[in-house]
């Protein structure tokens, strides 16, 4: 299940990215930096937004199939979070200089994390969604919409809500006691544990 998710969003991700290059090789001119950002953010910002509406389908399909093994029928979901013209903005001021070739390497890997986020996100909401962080450490974890929302969560969704956390693997290659840690499931009690 795990393994079909990162190869779904591998494969999000290499379209998005395709198409990141295509956007910077006709639209990034090296002489007019500044005119180049303010050309190509809302159609970096369009293209991201795409890749994170399907990144959280893939999370959301993930997290039903692991309830459902749970026991749990209908699971919570979080809503999906929102993508402002402003964050690839930021990115492409930050990371636009060079040829395009360099630029899209350096472009691509944060708009990359920006993508694969609404996936991580989903899975964290849908165990800190309502739920108040348990001390200070706890809430450094937290997402700024769980935090935001946890007045605003439908307390009865409670049982069909995630009690604990797990470790996940994200890598492509994982170390053995990182697969011991992600393979024990969801035993952690807390983010910070």
């Amino acid at each position: 299940m795990l393994g079909g998710y990162r190869l779904s969003v591998d494969a999000i991700l290499g379209r998005m990215l395709a198409e990141l290059v295509r956007l910077l090789l006709v639209g990034y001119d090296p002489a007019d930096r500044n005119g180049s950002v303010d050309r190509l953010t809302p159609h970096v910002a369009e293209l991201v937004r795409a890749a994170r509406a399907e990144v959280y389908d893939e999370a959301v399909t993930l997290l039903q199939g692991l309830a459902a093994d749970a026991g749990v029928d209908e699971p919570y979901i979080p809503s999906r979070g929102g993508y402002g013209d402003q964050s690839a903005r930021s990115v492409l001021r930050e990371e636009l200089r060079g040829s395009p070739d360099e630029a899209a390497e350096r472009v691509g890997r944060r708009l990359s994390q920006h993508a694969e986020d609404a996936g991580r996100q989903t899975m964290v909401r849908a165990v800190e969604d309502g739920r108040k962080p348990a001390g200070p450490a706890d809430r450094d974890h937290y997402s700024y919409q769980a935090l935001k929302g946890l007045d605003g969560v439908d307390r009865s969704l409670r049982e069909s809500r995630a009690k604990s956390w797990a470790r996940v693997l994200t890598g492509a290659e994982n170390c053995a006691f990182c697969v011991v840690l992600a393979s024990r499931g969801p035993v952690y009690s807390t983010a910070e544990d």
